[in-house]
């Protein structure tokens, strides 16, 4: 009666450590896949950062493609004061016209350039908000991997037990042949 009871003790013990083990494979799945979701994040964050890397550095040209014409319609615009000075009455008519035009142009280029300064901007706050959401990702990374570790660990100690327990039942079972015989 004290073996069938023994035996009864360590079948329960091992049906909970089954459940035990079970429910850590579990969660230990639950936190691959935390983590697998995580890397597919980082990786759609990187995408946005290189998107928005490549819209900076293209508007970062745009500005001094605009910032040259600019020097150079400042350039003409004093080569035609110069010349206004110098030219009779028709000729300065003539030059104020293209005086005129010119501010024309100088506007555009100025509100060109408050548009570029204003999507610059704009393209560097999402850079840096990307730059953020990204060291957020690598952070909750960090931890699953933590926690991850942690579970592999409370794993193995499971494991061990189990082996330690199936040591202990496997000379039991021996030495309840040897009394019955």
């Amino acid at each position: 009666m004290e073996v069938a009871d023994l035996q009864a003790f360590v079948r329960a013990g091992f049906s909970d450590l089954d459940l035990e083990l079970s429910a850590k494979e579990q969660k230990l799945q639950q936190a691959e896949a935390r983590l697998a979701e995580m890397a597919r994040l980082n990786t759609e964050r990187e995408v946005k950062i290189a998107g928005l890397q490549a819209s900076k550095k293209y508007w970062c040209t745009e500005w001094y493609s605009l910032h040259a014409r600019f020097t150079r319609l400042g350039s003409e615009c004093l080569k035609l004061k110069s010349a206004s000075l110098r030219a009779d009455e028709k000729a300065k008519l003539e030059a104020e016209q293209k005086e005129r035009k010119s501010a024309g142009l100088e506007l555009k280029f100025a509100s060109l350039q408050a548009e570029l300064e204003k999507a610059k901007f704009e393209a560097e706050q999402k850079l840096q908000q990307a730059e953020s959401e990204l060291e957020e990702c690598e952070s909750e990374l960090g931890e699953c991997e933590l926690e991850l570790g942690q579970t592999e660990l409370k794993l193995e100690r499971c494991e061990v037990e189990l082996g330690v327990q199936k040591q202990f039942k496997n000379p039991k079972e021996a030495g309840t042949g040897a009394d019955r015989a």
